[in-house]
């Protein structure tokens, strides 16, 4: 747990003492991914891969959090101050790919075999 709060903060560009506030926030997404993880657990480095995809999915909801409070912008006399909102789909992108390097390692929760009748 304490490397994914590690890994959010680098993420975010928070310092250690920042990120700790948003502990519960990385701590979910670390057990939603330990749910999902498959019972092989003997290659050595899989906690790497999963941490990495915990603090990516913790960082896109942070991100989410982020852009859903407040203004996107403001204004100060001839000084316009801009919110990027990209951020977000960025973001997205990098838990994508995340979950995706982490993927043979956990179970995939949109998967499943149906019968078929012929």
């Amino acid at each position: 747990m304490e490397e994914v709060l590690r890994r959010f903060a680098s993420l975010a560009g928070l310092s250690q003492e920042e990120a700790e506030q948003w502990q519960d926030l990385c701590g979910d997404a670390y057990v939603l991914l330990e749910s999902q993880r498959r019972e092989e657990r003997t290659v050595a480095g899989v906690g790497d891969l999963v941490c990495a995809a915990a603090a990516a999915l913790a960082f896109y909801q942070y991100t989410l959090y982020q852009s859903a409070m407040g203004e996107n912008s403001f204004s100060a006399g001839d000084v316009r101050i801009t919110r990027n909102t990209n951020n977000a789909g960025q973001a997205k992108e990098a838990w994508l790919q995340a979950r995706s390097n982490a993927a043979p390692l956990l179970k995939d929760p949109n998967f499943c075999f149906w019968e078929m009748k012929l």
